[in-house]
């Protein structure tokens, strides 16, 4: 449940900038006043079981297959730069957000996401 809720706050985010009126019903996200039923697949990054070269073939295969969202993970080490200290929720999501970027970003702008 608190995913879907991250997914959708998330992609409420992404499509704020592309000026797209977005809500949620008890089942579906509402784009501007269609029902969309986002389909999704899980990617395991270049810092687990995926090799960087991989992840542009991954990405561009998905989006020519029709889903609409790709997750990944982000793991802990990002969360504790120092062993035993969880860094802040802000240097943390900053943390996780510059990771997914740095893998994502350029290999989505080649495939047009």
């Amino acid at each position: 449940m608190v995913l879907f809720l991250f997914i959708i706050v998330f992609l409420s985010a992404v499509l704020a900038l592309f000026a797209a009126n977005v809500t949620f019903d008890h089942c579906t996200l509402v784009i501007d006043g269609r029902r969309k039923v986002l389909i999704s697949v899980t990617i395991h990054s270049c810092l687990g079981r995926e090799h960087f070269q991989m992840y542009t073939y991954l990405t561009v295969k998905s989006k020519y297959g029709g889903l609409d969202a790709i997750e990944t993970y982000v793991f802990w080490n990002l969360h504790e730069l120092v062993r035993g200290q969880v860094s802040s929720f802000w240097l943390s999501f900053q943390l996780c957000f510059a990771s997914v970027e740095i893998l994502c970003c350029s290999h989505y702008k080649k495939i047009g996401l």
